[in-house]
């Protein structure tokens, strides 16, 4: 859909890259304001962390995911 990838916000290596990318970048100027689109609809959900089995935990798990790298980052920059 409009060319745009997903990222895989099931595992946790995305979410550390994500943390850890937004932290620098954040430390790197006086960002005062983020606005975060999640409006991507999800046209083929799939993790290559997950089993087979357990794919239908995929929507889930992003959303957990997502939750992990918001609150760690509003964490460390309340403002």
């Amino acid at each position: 859909m409009r060319n745009q990838l997903l990222l895989d916000l099931t595992s946790s290596d995305v979410q550390d890259y994500l943390i850890e990318t937004f932290t620098n970048i954040f430390n790197s100027a006086n960002i005062k304001y983020v606005k975060w689109d999640h409006n991507r609809f999800i046209s083929n959900p799939y993790s290559l962390g997950l089993p087979h089995d357990r794919q239908c935990e995929f929507h889930h798990r992003y959303m957990l995911g997502f939750y992990r790298v918001a609150a760690s980052l509003t964490s460390r920059f309340p403002y």
